[in-house]
């Protein structure tokens, strides 16, 4: 891999390990959805998953390491991958008005693939009941992170643009 690529990808896991650090103690509240979401979206799968995969790992060295870590990645490259493929509709734009809904969306099916992982292994005789009550007492969690992805998409959008644009210009990715 080339130096300029592991020096962006050091820096952007660097961004997101501090966004998430610096808003925790808003219960699933954090930029660090957003800032995957559009490495993969302005720069590509590859970016997505470094960055997703080194952002959660440096961040949970810091908050904690926990069985849970493995789901949260597993969980986050779902949603990379589904993120990129949706760069692949005809219609879709980097505009606000596309990205924003996206990341809404992302924020519910983050809580929805991590419920599904860890239900089988904390419930021993796991039914269909106890898998919806266990997800619908995270759908609050979930909320939060879906309107936190929604308000950091507006407020991350104008700088992340005008950055990876510099840095293009530049021709540093």
């Amino acid at each position: 891999m080339p130096i300029k690529k592991m020096a962006l990808i050091a820096m952007l896991v660097a961004v997101a390990t501090v966004g998430r650090l610096v808003i925790h103690p808003a219960p699933n509240v954090q930029p660090f959805t957003c800032l995957i979401l559009f490495c993969t979206w302005y720069l590509g799968l590859e970016y997505g998953i470094w960055v997703g995969i080194l952002g959660i790992l440096t961040s949970n060295l810091l908050l904690g390491l926990s069985p849970t870590t493995f789901f949260q990645i597993i969980s986050y490259l779902v949603i990379i991958y589904l993120a990129w493929l949706v760069t692949f509709l005809p219609n879709w734009h980097l505009t606000l008005p596309w990205l924003i809904p996206a990341v809404v969306v992302a924020g519910f099916l983050y809580g929805f693939v991590i419920t599904a992982l860890q239900a089988p292994i904390l419930f021993v005789h796991l039914t269909w009941q106890a898998w919806l009550t266990y997800y619908l007492a995270g759908l609050p969690f979930d909320l939060n992170h879906a309107i936190g992805n929604g308000i950091f998409c507006g407020i991350l959008y104008q700088p992340f643009t005008l950055l990876l644009s510099r840095l293009k210009r530049q021709q540093l990715i």
